[in-house]
């Protein structure tokens, strides 16, 4: 029997708990914006951010991923605190872009606060790309081949395709700043438009190509989109083509809507079909593509009168137009620097800012999930079954095993962490002292060999 296949917990499984998992509930998450999320194997996988309080900045733990079991339990609000401690561990950011290629974590850029020789703290911006393993759970800090590197740079959006990782726009030092050495960064002073208001800085408007192993200016034409950062982007694989919505550039905070061609890197700035419909112009906002729908849904962001947006629009291209239907949104909470992501059958919303940006504390740790359609069946009679015994007293923290070992043969750590999470869940809900250690377990193996 493979044991990480079809029961990770069956060697040592009254052994000693590991603090590498553990459960956390939805109420004990602090807020945070600027963080990493991204899908993976049905599950949301979350990583840095800060949130600030009383004029303190405080920034999530750098060796700690938190994975929202959505798959396994769907609408319940528990995650899954898993630490990744090993290699080359990047410093605790906000303002990355992070991305999953196969089965790995890639993340560039942003900001991370350092000491300086006074012990002041400052902020540097990164131009550093890191990989997390999801199967072995190590980093690595990658060093290119050409030494040839994009500037240091945070608020970029990125996407992936068969050819590698691409990365658009940002901001962070002007190249000029780095004098004899600039020679050793991609792109030319056009590519740079200089922030008036902080003179060593600049939005820029470069289409980078990480392959692996080394960076690569993509040349690319057309309607190219201004300089900018904090767009928004998804991709359409079947059409070959990825779409950008809106950022901020040197005076406002956009509304223009693009589309690249993935094979010819042209870009077209589309036009809409219902301008009375298209949104106003934002920054930190969200763009999701929804494949079962065929449809992009754009959510929130920061409006040039520097308000958070709770508006949500469902859109789709026709004949090269946007064609935007604006959704009710009355009780949705209004985001910024947020992260959207489409799992399944559903949309998962998370976190960011509720508030101004300048207010004392506006960060949120609020998670929606919209879902668009029903789970499939064989999930939804497992998370029935497994409620229905611990409500009535069948089962509890001692007899999960006898329970998951009970259910057929390749239901066995699926029912087993299901269990788990829904008797912590019902724990906590009584006040009770809750169970939250995950016996020792490979839940990154779990996770790359999940299936129903």
């Amino acid at each position: 029997m493979d044991s990480e296949v079809h029961f990770m917990y069956e060697k040592g499984f009254d052994g000693d708990f590991e603090a590498n998992s553990q459960l956390v509930d939805s109420s004990e998450m602090p807020p945070v914006a600027g963080h990493v999320a991204v899908e993976y194997k049905d599950f949301m996988i979350v990583w840095g951010g800060y949130y600030y309080a009383a004029e303190s900045q405080y920034h999530r733990p750098n060796e700690f991923l938190y994975i929202f079991p959505y798959r396994l339990c769907g609408k319940t609000q528990v995650w899954i605190k898993y630490k990744v401690d090993k290699g080359d561990v990047p410093p605790q950011m906000t303002a990355s872009c992070g991305l999953i290629q196969g089965s790995d974590l890639f993340l560039f850029g942003g900001n991370w606060m350092k000491r300086d020789d006074h012990g002041m703290r400052q902020c540097s911006i990164s131009n550093n790309i890191y990989k997390l393993s999801l199967l072995s759970g190590i980093w690595t800090k990658i060093a290119v081949e050409n030494n040839l590197v994009p500037t240091p740079r945070d608020k970029v959006c990125g996407f992936v395709t068969n050819n590698g990782l691409y990365f658009f726009g940002g901001y962070g030092p002007s190249l000029r700043n780095f004098g004899v050495s600039k020679t050793t960064f991609l792109g030319s002073s056009s590519e740079f438009y200089e922030d008036e208001n902080q003179g060593t800085n600049s939005w820029n408007n470069q289409l980078l190509h990480f392959d692996g192993t080394g960076w690569h200016l993509v040349k690319h034409s057309g309607d190219i989109p201004s300089h900018r950062a904090a767009a928004a982007v998804t991709v359409i694989p079947k059409e070959g083509k990825a779409y950008l919505f809106g950022g901020r550039d040197s005076s406002s905070r956009l509304a223009d809507f693009y589309s690249l061609d993935l094979k010819t890197f042209v870009w077209t700035k589309l036009q809409s079909f219902n301008p009375v419909e298209e949104p106003i112009g934002r920054s930190w906002s969200t763009l999701t593509y929804n494949p079962d729908g065929d449809y992009m849904l754009l959510y929130g962001g920061l409006d040039n009168d520097t308000c958070p947006m709770s508006d949500r629009y469902q859109l789709e291209i026709r004949n090269n137009l946007v064609v935007w239907k604006r959704l009710d949104s009355k009780a949705v909470l209004p985001r910024l620097w947020h992260t959207s992501m489409f799992v399944k059958n559903a949309f998962i919303f998370y976190a960011g800012m509720y508030q101004n940006p300048n207010e004392s504390a506006p960060c949120t740790s609020d998670l929606e999930i919209l879902q668009i359609c029903p789970s499939p069946l064989l999930e939804q009679s497992l998370r029935c079954l497994i409620q229905h015994q611990i409500k009535t007293g069948q089962l509890n923290s001692e007899s999960l095993r006898s329970f998951a070992l009970s259910m057929p043969f390749n239901l066995r750590s699926i029912s087993f962490l299901t269990a788990k999470i829904l008797n912590f869940k019902h724990q906590t809900s009584l006040s009770c002292p809750a169970d939250r250690q995950i016996e020792k377990v490979n839940l990154l193996a779990f996770l790359n060999r999940f299936c129903f």
